[in-house]
C-alpha cells in the first residue's frame, strides 16, 4: 500500500483562532476545533511516512470521530502529502520537486520531461539572459541561442549574464558559456545570426521557441514558422515601464499572434500620417532596466517550465499579460482563436 509524509512545505498557525494550514494559494482555513486537533494529529504524524489505513486508525484511536477523520484526510490529501521516497533535500532538484508537488504533479516524471526538452532562445539580450539561466537551472536538457549582436558596454546595465570582459564577444558565446556553468551537462549550440525567412527553418526541431528579439517582423516570422511546423512559442518582452509576457501560442490548441489585433498599424492612414509616424518612430531607442526584465523573463519562464513539465496552470496561454511597474495593475488582452485568422485559421478549423 502506498505511503506518503508530509510535504516539506506545509507550515502551520494560528490567527483568531483559525488555523491556517499551509500557506500561499494551497492554504485551508480551518475553524472548527475538533477538525483543528484532528489535522494536527494527523499531520504530526505524517513525519514519519505512513498508508492511509495507518493515519485513519492512528487517529480513530486518538478519539477521533470518523466524520471528522475523513475531513482531515481531505484536508491532507489536497496536495499537502507527498509519496515516500519522493524528497531527497541533497539531489539538485529537490527544491523544484517540492513546487512541482504543490500543482499535485508526478515530480520525477516532470524533471525527466523537461530534461528531454530542447528549447532555441531566439534574441540572448535582457530577457534571453534570465529566461536560458531559469530554464538550464530548471534542468532543461538542450539550448540552441540565437543572436548576431555583440556585447557592448551599454548591456551591462541590464543583461545579467555578461561581464566588462565579455564586450565584443557574441551574446550567444557567452550567454552558452552561462548555461554550461550551470548545467554543465546541456548540449547548447550557437546561431550567430538574426532570425528571418531565410534561415528560420534552422529551428524546426526544437520543442519550445522564446522569442525575444527585436528585428523588425520577427513575430511574424515567428509566429508564421510556430503555426506551420507545430512548435509552441511565445514573445516575451517590455514596452518602456511594462513588463510584457505572452500569448504563449500551441499550434492547433491555442490562437496565435494574429488572432487579434492589438497592436498599432498604418491601416487607414493618410500618406502624410504615416510618414510623420515613421519620422518620429525612427530615432527611438527602447528604455531597458534589468528589473523590467526580470519581471517579464521570471513569469514567462515560471508558464514555459509548467508548460514543458505539463504541471500547473499556465497563466499565458491564448493571453498577453502586461505589468505596468508604476502602479503594480495587471493588464490581459485577448489572443484565444479567431477561426478567421489569416494565419492559423485553417490550422484551427483542420483540428
Amino acid at each position: 500500500m502506498k505511503k506518503f509524509i508530509l510535504a516539506p512545505y506545509v507550515r502551520v498557525g494560528f490567527l483568531e483562532g483559525t488555523l491556517h494550514f499551509g500557506f500561499g494559494s494551497l492554504r485551508q482555513l480551518i475553524v472548527e476545533r475538533e477538525m483543528q486537533d484532528c489535522v494536527l494529529d494527523a499531520a504530526v504524524f505524517l513525519k514519519q511516512s505512513r498508508n492511509m489505513e495507518e493515519i485513519a486508525c492512528f487517529l480513530e484511536g486518538a478519539g477521533h470521530a470518523k466524520g471528522t477523520i475523513q475531513g482531515a484526510l481531505d484536508v491532507l490529501l489536497r496536495n499537502f502529502l507527498i509519496p515516500e521516497g519522493s524528497y531527497d533535500r541533497e539531489e539538485r532538484h529537490s527544491r523544484n520537486f517540492l513546487f512541482y508537488a504543490l500543482s499535485g504533479a508526478e515530480v520525477e516524471k516532470i524533471q525527466r520531461i523537461i530534461s528531454s526538452k530542447k528549447v532555441a532562445i531566439v534574441g540572448c539580450g535582457g530577457i534571453g539572459n534570465v529566461v536560458g539561466v531559469m530554464l538550464a537551472t530548471a534542468g532543461v536538457g538542450e539550448f540552441i541561442l540565437v543572436d548576431n549582436d555583440h556585447i557592448e558596454l551599454s548591456n551591462l546595465g541590464r543583461q545579467i549574464m555578461f561581464k566588462e570582459a565579455d564586450c565584443g564577444r557574441y551574446k550567444t558565446t557567452a550567454l552558452a558559456e552561462g548555461l554550461k556553468e550551470r548545467s554543465s551537462l546541456a548540449k547548447v549550440t550557437e546561431i550567430k545570426e538574426f532570425i528571418s525567412k531565410d534561415n528560420v527553418h534552422e529551428l524546426q526541431n526544437v520543442d519550445f521557441i522564446v522569442l525575444s528579439g527585436d528585428q523588425e517582423n520577427i513575430v511574424d516570422v515567428v509566429n508564421t514558422f510556430s503555426i506551420k511546423h507545430g512548435i509552441p512559442f511565445m514573445n516575451i518582452g517590455y514596452i518602456e515601464d511594462i513588463a510584457v509576457w505572452g500569448p504563449l501560442v500551441v499550434p492547433g490548441k491555442s490562437g496565435c499572434c494574429c488572432c487579434k489585433e492589438h497592436l498599432v498599424s498604418f491601416n487607414d492612414l493618410t500618406q502624410d500620417q504615416i510618414d510623420k509616424c515613421k519620422e518620429i518612430n525612427r530615432r527611438y531607442q527602447a528604455p531597458s532596466t534589468g528589473p523590467i526584465n526580470m519581471i517579464a523573463s521570471s513569469f514567462a519562464a515560471l508558464d514555459i517550465i509548467k508548460f514543458l513539465g505539463n504541471f500547473g496552470q499556465v497563466q499565458s496561454l491564448n493571453t498577453r499579460i502586461g505589468i505596468w511597474s508604476h502602479d503594480l495593475h495587471i493588464e490581459k488582452q485577448d489572443y484565444s482563436l479567431n477561426p478567421s485568422c489569416e494565419v492559423c485559421g485553417s490550422l484551427q478549423k483542420v483540428k
